[in-house]
């Protein structure tokens, strides 16, 4: 195994896109087959917009920001909404299965970078769920 293996340009992966045109790139074990029980994602959110509410299927979050300010939310198991604001250098955590979101604060893009404690995180994006309800409910 060559030094190489233990190194990832996260810049470089293939950026994919998030409801909203937030821009990821994707360190998971497709990106990085050495990865084990982990993966990142470098978050960039526009000013003035938001990385819709979500939630994990198989794993918690962190989140730290690297540059601007975000306000970020949670709803916790007895359906509470839970603010605070996340500014640069500092990190939050959201708990597997717990839906939350991050709104911009800052006049210029933010950039985050996401770890979960998994290899491969599934994620369920709330607005794609409310959207397949209506159709079925019509």
């Amino acid at each position: 195994m060559s030094a190489s293996n233990f190194a990832l340009r996260l810049g470089d992966v293939r950026e994919s896109l998030l409801p909203g045109n937030i821009a990821t790139h994707k360190g998971s074990k497709m990106a990085w087959p050495i990865l084990s029980g982990m993966s990142l994602v470098l978050l960039e959110i526009p000013a003035e917009s938001s990385r819709s509410p979500h939630y994990h299927l198989n794993t918690g979050e962190v989140v730290l920001v690297a540059n601007g300010s975000v306000r970020a939310g949670l709803v916790d198991t007895n359906g509470h909404i839970h603010e605070f604001d996340l500014n640069e250098g500092d990190c939050g955590f959201f708990p597997g299965g717990w839906i939350h979101w991050l709104q911009n604060t800052h006049k210029k893009s933010a950039r985050l970078y996401v770890f979960h404690s998994h290899e491969q995180p599934v994620t369920v994006e709330v607005s794609k769920v409310l959207h397949d309800l209506e159709r079925v409910s019509h």
